[in-house]
C-alpha cells in the first residue's frame, strides 16, 4: 500500500482463534520491520490500548508493520511503502547558472535548473515545469519531466544585455523562489 508524505493510516489487530474465526480489537506488539529508505521506527505509534497502530510516512522508503500479541502468532502487514506528498512550493527550487555575466549575443546560455521536492523533502520524479521569464528578447528552452531527483533543465539566451528573472509552475503551485540572470553586452 503507499502512503504519501504527509499522510496516515491506521491498522488493527486482527488475529484468528483456535477454530480459525477472526478475533477483531486484540492488543498487540507494533514495531516496523524490512525499514528501507527513511521510514523509522518513530512513523509507527500504537494506540493507548494497543488494538492499533498509525503509521505516517514522512521520508520516502518501505517497511513492514508488525503486529505481535500474546494469543497468537505475529501478523505482518504487506508492504507500506512512503511516496513522495504534494509539490511544496517553499521547499522546490528555482536556480540559474551562471547568474551573471552572460554575454548577450544568442549563444551564451545559463542552465535554469528546477528541483521539485514536497513538503519534507522527497524529490517528486515525472512533474512538469513550465517556466517563465520577465524580460525581452530571450530563448528558453522546455525542460522535460523531472528526473528521479525531482530535477529538470532548461537553457535562456538573450541577445539584450538585462537581468531576466525565471519563474517556475508545476500544475497549480508556483514555486516560491525565482532565478535571476544578468546578460551583459
Amino acid at each position: 500500500q503507499a502512503v504519501a508524505a504527509g499522510s496516515s493510516i491506521t491498522v488493527y489487530a486482527i488475529t484468528r482463534d483456535v477454530g480459525t474465526n477472526f478475533v477483531a480489537n486484540v492488543a498487540a506488539t507494533w514495531s516496523l520491520v524490512s525499514k528501507t529508505g527513511g521510514v523509522a521506527d518513530g512513523n509507527l505509534v500504537a494506540s493507548e490500548d494497543a488494538k492499533s497502530a498509525t503509521f505516517t510516512g514522512h521520508v520516502v522508503g518501505s517497511a513492514v508493520i508488525d503486529a505481535a500479541s500474546d494469543s497468537a502468532t505475529k501478523t505482518d502487514s504487506g508492504v507500506i511503502t512512503v511516496i513522495p506528498g504534494p509539490v511544496s512550493a517553499a521547499n522546490s527550487t528555482v536556480t540559474a547558472s551562471p547568474s551573471s555575466g552572460v554575454t548577450a549575443d544568442g549563444s551564451a546560455s545559463s542552465t535554469i535548473t528546477v528541483t521539485v521536492k514536497d513538503a519534507y523533502g522527497n524529490p517528486i520524479p515525472g512533474q512538469t515545469v513550465a517556466l517563465s521569464v520577465v524580460g525581452h528578447s530571450y530563448s528558453l528552452t522546455a525542460p522535460a519531466a523531472t528526473d528521479v531527483n525531482g530535477q529538470t533543465t532548461a537553457t535562456l539566451t538573450s541577445t539584450l544585455a538585462e537581468t531576466k528573472t525565471i519563474s517556475a509552475r508545476v500544475g497549480a503551485t508556483t514555486i516560491t523562489q525565482q532565478a535571476q540572470v544578468t546578460f551583459v553586452a
